[in-house]
C-alpha cells in the first residue's frame, strides 16, 4: 500500500463572528461539520438578555404609571383652572348687581333728603327727620363705595385668574381685606 501526502482545503470557507456579547450556552456544531444556511450553530445564554428585558419592561412601566399620572395632573389643573375662572366671573356679575342695587338705594336716600328738607323749609317736619335721611344718604354713600371697590377688586382677580400660567399656581390675588 502506498501512501500519498495530500492536504484537504473547504470548497467554502465562513468565518464566524458573535455580533452580541455574552457566555456561550451550547455549542451546536464541530469543526469540519457541514452547515448550511440558518443553522444554529451556537447558543448564547439568555438569562442576561431576559434580565434586561424585564428591566426595560419595569421602565417602560413606569414610565406609562408616569404619563397617566401626568395627564390626570394636567386635567385636574384645567378643571381647577375653568372653575376659578367661573367663580371669578360669577363674582363679577355678583358685584356688578350689588353695585347697580346700592346706586339705586344711594339715589332714593338723595331723594328722600330732599324731600325731607322740603318739608323742614315748609315747616311740616323737624329737623330730627332731616339728620336721619342725611345719615341714611352716607350710609347708602359708603354702601355704594364699597361696592364699587369689591366690584373693581373682583375684575382683578377674573383678569388674574385668567392669566396665571399653570406652574403659578393660585390665582387669586390678596388684598388689604383678604383673598378676593
Amino acid at each position: 500500500m502506498k501512501r500519498f501526502k495530500f492536504r484537504l482545503e473547504a470548497v467554502e470557507t465562513v468565518e464566524i463572528r458573535g455580533r452580541v456579547s455574552g457566555y456561550l450556552d451550547q455549542v451546536r456544531v464541530r469543526d469540519g461539520e457541514t452547515v448550511h444556511k440558518g443553522d444554529l450553530l451556537f447558543q448564547i445564554d439568555p438569562r442576561p438578555y431576559e434580565v434586561r428585558l424585564r428591566q426595560a419592561e419595569a421602565q417602560y412601566a413606569r414610565a406609562r404609571l408616569q404619563q397617566t399620572q401626568t395627564e390626570r395632573q394636567v386635567s385636574s389643573l384645567e378643571l381647577s383652572i375653568t372653575n376659578q375662572v367661573r367663580d371669578a366671573a360669577r363674582t363679577v356679575e355678583t358685584n356688578a348687581k350689588r353695585v347697580d342695587a346700592t346706586r339705586s338705594s344711594r339715589v332714593l336716600a338723595e331723594r328722600r333728603l330732599e324731600a325731607e328738607e322740603k318739608k323742614y323749609q315748609a315747616g311740616m317736619t323737624q329737623n330730627f327727620f332731616v339728620l336721619q335721611a342725611q345719615r341714611d344718604l352716607n350710609v347708602a354713600r359708603n354702601n355704594e363705595l364699597s361696592a364699587l371697590v369689591e366690584y373693581a377688586k373682583s375684575v382683578v382677580n377674573y383678569n388674574a385668574v385668567q392669566q396665571v400660567p399653570l406652574a403659578g399656581g393660585g390665582g387669586a390675588v390678596t388684598t388689604g381685606a383678604g383673598t378676593t
